[in-house]
């Protein structure tokens, strides 16, 4: 299964082999940010922002490679 970021319900990065990997892609992005819990911090994306399963179509949008 291939994951990649959306915006806004709109694909935003190609595809990636693991979850792990569209994070880095969004952490890259300037999308994920690091907000205080507890103890530490905790890693989130930007609130228009989620990270899903795709198809493994490696078509590269415009806008984030």
């Amino acid at each position: 299964m291939s994951y990649a970021v959306y915006r806004d319900g709109d694909r935003i990065s190609r595809p990636f082999q693991t979850e792990g990997d569209a994070w880095d892609c969004a952490n890259d992005a300037g999308l994920v940010e690091n907000v205080p819990s507890g103890g530490g911090a905790v890693q989130v994306l930007d609130s228009h922002c989620t990270i899903e399963p795709c198809d493994g179509e490696l078509v590269m949008p415009a806008n984030l490679a």
